[in-house]
């Protein structure tokens, strides 16, 4: 089979402890205490085997090299040494730890009514006593909002669905009230306006939120663009402000049409994006107004790249109106508009944004224009930009306002705040004119709120607004409005009015929260968590309007008084696992952190871990159980490449890693004749002086972009190694110059005189004596 006969016996003599004598001619009786001690990880492995025909033997090679690479780590071998830096090629690691953080996004509903996770709680493989663990504090998290307990979840739910009917039935009332708050002038006393109008104070300061009316301030915008670009493509007309990764606002103020590579026209505006970060020049209205507004879009450098996506919105408050959208690709101009009638107040902001496709930023300078007339003033954004962009940002208009024109950037994925689409009945009634106008247009979204879309096409826009206001998770109903975070699980705040009843579907939302706060024996704990003993599945439901978007958070660990001997295992799956029980391999996650290249910046951590205690004795059984897998099944026996290419600059001209082939595999004439072979290698490149003038370029290499002292530990052993190794050549030069008489009898094809070999070594002395180095003499 061409196998190595010392690891092969050595292994089968492993495998069959605890073989009765009917199989290995020993009796079990007289195996040694040492044979007969269980192993953790061995056990299961010897019993597999023993059961094991031929055709079942790459199922347990696959096993073995699951933990191989979760108890392995492979590092990098030309930084071996420096400070803080991999000790070996093949380091061992620990999938063994007290607390464990789990993560999850929360996927997408398959059916668009619930999501379904579980919580698993596996015994480790050794049994379940002292496997008590704790959830600590599970909750979903999501950006923009306080976090939701899980034991929260099922109060919350109904909570918010009660309040859904309470919003829907008034909406019509809210809407008639946001109309007159509007066009109030200043501050809106919300409370006396709910009052004034008969709705819920709490619905209305609902939809005033999100309709950004009485919000307070100017709107917020993205980040500010605030490096300046005095020319581009050595022409000193086209200035601009930009940021890394080609992000851009630039202008031509000349009469000429140039490229820079992308076109820029003559008295134009570009912009272009970055892969993750949207470019937008937003326009701040300086008092309230009617708008007619229009403008253009154009893919400024058509020859390359897959194009842009265009938005035009207005922002108010916490709010975006998507007025139009489109895609810009190949040199045709997109016009955008004329939109006419679109009212904006005071500080709300019309924006012009674009962004990357599909992440791919190249070639997308794009070409862009806005107009915007209230009928007696005009704002040209090319005619007020052009001619001196660099003035500032934000930058004045034509008719002397200040703090007008923005330049920003926002991640590409999507800004905060809400989108109301475009053509929606929302979207006209926020375009009405008259009071009678806008009445109607409220009445019909109440009716849109209350009976449904399900006649309506799923992407129509009134379909995707039904969407986004009736989501639990929408911004009518965002669950940070909501104070249900008693001291007692499941207790709301007494100001949050409670649901009359609840049906069996909201009851099997969540979780039931007289489970939280207690320990299976009856003790206590932390009274948002969860006690339980592995194995253990709990099924959790939510409500996929709810937790979309959302991340799900959760630590584990065992109990501190009743797991102080436990070892478990946990996930948190979309799909139920068929058993909880049993010792499941953990696949290693290898990591690569930002730094600089003389820091160690590799790390490896493990899906599912096997939660101990720290210094339990449950934890030493299992870690020496795991030292004696890895003394049978090292991840590689040597280091076959010798000269290793994984570092730009090395520290290591050849590298040798062979201990596991040693002790496993080779006898010692094969251990001899290999470290003669390494030593003939070492004396023969002079890689020990070689390594001197590395190690001074790496250092002066490292002083300019790292940190040089993580170096520093290995200058000493270069030295002495090298200090030693010239001390080595001078020992060996008399065997040489023997080798070289006896090479010369060959050479001359017969044994040399006695005189002749004097001679030799005579001619050898007095070139020594002249000076000249031994290899030359």
């Amino acid at each position: 089979h061409g196998l190595n006969a010392k690891y092969l016996g050595g292994l089968w003599q492993e495998l069959s402890i605890g073989w009765g004598d009917e199989q290995t001619g020993k009796p079990e009786a007289k195996q040694s205490d040492a044979a007969r001690k269980p192993s953790y990880l061995l056990d299961g492995l010897r019993v597999r085997w023993r059961a094991a025909k031929p055709a079942d033997a790459a199922l347990l090679a696959k096993e073995i090299a699951q933990w191989q690479q979760a108890l392995w780590r492979f590092t990098s071998v030309g930084h071996i040494g420096k400070l803080g830096g991999p000790k070996a090629w093949v380091e061992p690691v620990s999938p063994l730890t007290a607390r464990q953080e789990l993560k999850l996004k929360m996927p997408t509903s398959t059916d668009g009514k619930e999501v379904v996770l579980y919580l698993t709680a596996g015994d480790a493989g050794d049994g379940r006593e002292q496997d008590f663990v704790v959830w600590e504090r599970p909750r979903l998290v999501a950006a923009g909002r306080p976090d939701l307990l899980l034991r929260d979840v099922r109060a919350v739910t109904q909570e918010l669905a009660a309040r859904r009917e309470r919003i829907f039935a008034s909406t019509a009332k809210c809407l008639g009230a946001a109309a007159e708050a509007s066009a109030t002038p200043g501050p809106v006393d919300a409370a006396k306006l709910a009052q004034k109008h008969g709705v819920e104070a709490e619905s209305l300061a609902a939809w005033l939120d999100y309709l950004g009316i009485g919000a307070g301030g100017p709107v917020k915008l993205g980040t500010s663009i605030s490096r300046k670009m005095e020319s581009a493509s050595n022409y000193d007309f086209i200035k601009g402000w930009v940021g890394d990764d080609a992000l851009s606002v630039v202008a031509n103020s000349s009469d000429q049409h140039v490229r820079i590579p992308g076109n820029m026209k003559p008295r134009g505006i570009a912009v272009h994006p970055t892969p993750t970060l949207s470019v937008a020049v937003g326009w701040r209205s300086p008092a309230a107004a009617a708008l007619s507004i229009s403008g253009s879009v154009q893919h400024a450098h058509p020859e390359c790249g897959n194009g842009v996506a265009w938005s035009l919105e207005l922002r108010r408050g916490n709010t975006r109106q998507r007025l139009a959208t489109g895609i810009s690709q190949g040199a045709k101009v997109i016009p955008i508009g004329p939109l006419e009638k679109i009212a904006v107040q005071a500080q709300d902001v019309v924006s012009l944004v674009i962004n990357p496709r599909d992440g791919n930023h190249s070639c997308d300078l794009t070409a862009i224009d806005l107009k915007l007339s209230d009928g007696t003033r005009e704002w040209d954004m090319s005619r007020d930009l052009s001619p001196d962009i660099l003035a500032g940002n934000p930058h004045k208009d034509s008719h002397g306002n200040a703090d007008v024109w923005n330049f920003y950037s926002e991640p590409a994925t999507g800004s905060t705040g809400h989108v109301i689409p475009a053509g929606t009945l929302l979207a006209r009634w926020q375009a009405a004119a008259t009071a009678d106008e806008k009445a109607k247009l409220a009445e019909e979204v109440q009716k849109l709120l209350q009976g449904g879309a399900a006649a309506l096409p799923k992407d129509s826009p009134d379909a995707q607004l039904h969407q986004q206001l009736t989501s639990l998770g929408g911004p009518l109903f965002a669950p940070g409005s909501l104070a249900v975070r008693g001291d007692k699980p499941g207790t709301p705040d007494s100001k949050s009015p409670q649901p009359k009843g609840t049906d069996n579907a909201s009851q099997a939302i969540g979780l039931d929260p007289s489970l939280f706060g207690k320990h299976p024996n009856g003790g206590g704990i932390e009274p948002a968590s969860l006690c339980v003993q592995a194995p253990s599945v709990i099924e959790v439901r939510f409500p996929a309007d709810l937790v979309a978007g959302a991340e799900f958070v959760v630590a584990g660990t065992l109990h501190a008084e009743t797991g102080q001997e436990g070892s478990v295992q946990l996930q948190v799956l979309t799909t139920k696992p068929e058993s909880a029980s049993g010792l499941r391999p953990t696949a290693t996650v290898e990591t690569n952190a930002n730094g600089p290249w003389t820091s160690n910046n590799r790390g490896v951590s493990h899906a599912t871990p096997i939660i101990v205690r720290e210094g339990s004795e449950s934890r030493k059984r299992i870690e020496a159980s795991f030292e004696e897998f890895r003394s049978w099944f090292p991840a590689a026996l040597c280091y076959t490449k010798i000269v290793p290419v994984d570092e730009v600059v090395t520290l290591t001209l050849f590298y040798r890693e062979d201990d596991h082939l040693q002790r496993l595999m080779l006898d010692d004439s094969q251990k001899a004749k290999l470290d003669r072979l390494w030593n003939e290698l070492h004396f023969v490149s002079h890689d020990a002086l070689t390594l001197v003038d590395a190690y001074l370029q790496l250092m002066e290499y490292a002083t300019q972009d790292a940190d040089p002292k993580v170096f520093e530990p290995m200058r000493k052993p270069i030295n002495d190694r090298a200090a030693a190794f010239r001390k080595e050549l001078v020992g060996a030069e008399p065997k040489q110059i023997e080798a070289l008489i006896q090479f010369a009898a060959q050479a001359y094809r017969r044994s040399l005189t006695d005189a002749e070999a004097a001679e030799l070594r005579d001619l050898y002395r007095r070139l020594r004596e002249q000076e000249l180095p031994h290899d030359e003499a």
